[in-house]
């Protein structure tokens, strides 16, 4: 599933953006 892959990362993004570790 590309859908729940991409949400997942968005999350991801918008959690770490506050601390970005990866790049």
């Amino acid at each position: 599933n590309i859908k729940t892959r991409e949400v997942g990362q968005v999350k991801h993004r918008s959690a770490v953006d506050s601390t970005p570790k990866i790049l």
